[in-house]
């Protein structure tokens, strides 16, 4: 997201924030943090994730009093994320993990896809490839079968980053095409994401591919 938007978000965010501590409930109020946490998780700066990650951390005790253990699952995803997001990829695989046992448990099919997904990108990022590509295998079947888009989309992404790491080019094109359909399907700036992850790839095809499949 561009910083004008994601300040102008950021503002509207902690307004309904503020408005929900003042007149909402208890839910009312972690739903207004959780909105803001995961927000201030797409900055790439350090303050804006730390607090983002303190406040996913909140929300997590919230929902752990609640009871509400969909959402408790959610949280350790963000918690997870935000993880990731500073580098912390071994506390980032632990909650994920945390957070696909919860949602396998309370058969949370949304979560778990979710949860795999993001194991998945934690250990690629940890440089366990064999583990990560299982874990997105796992989410993509999940996805497919719920008829979750976007996650699919998301799945077939990282499963091609991982696959591309792996020396496999082809696979990884073929991965990143299917979801850039889906995501021009579901009309989202992600397609443009993608398209640029496809023209890079080509444009550091080997000579000699290229040239044969021109002939």
């Amino acid at each position: 997201m561009r910083t004008g938007n994601l300040e102008c978000a950021r503002n509207s965010y902690e307004e309904a924030l503020t408005i929900a501590l003042t007149f909402g409930s208890v839910a009312d109020q972690v739903t207004a943090q959780t909105n803001l946490a995961g927000l201030l998780l797409m900055s790439d700066d350090a303050h804006d994730l730390t607090s983002g990650l303190d406040m996913y951390q909140e929300c997590l005790f919230t929902f752990r009093r609640l009871g509400d253990r969909r959402n408790e699952a959610n949280a350790l995803i963000g918690i997870g994320i935000g993880h990731h997001r500073l580098g912390r990829y071994p506390e980032a695989a632990g909650h994920h993990t945390r957070a696909l046992e919860l949602a396998r448990d309370i058969g949370a099919a949304h979560e778990e896809a979710h949860a795999l997904h993001r194991l998945g990108v934690a250990e690629a990022a940890l440089g366990n490839l064999g583990e990560a590509a299982g874990h997105l295998e796992m989410s993509l079947a999940l996805a497919d079968r719920t008829q979750e888009r976007e996650q699919q989309a998301r799945s077939l992404d990282a499963l091609a980053g991982v696959r591309l790491q792996e020396g496999r080019r082809e696979t990884a094109q073929e991965l990143w095409q299917y979801a850039f359909g889906i995501f021009q399907e579901l009309d989202t700036s992600e397609a443009a994401r993608i398209g640029r992850k496809l023209a890079s790839l080509t444009e550091t095809e080997p000579h000699s591919k290229r040239r044969h499949r021109s002939t």
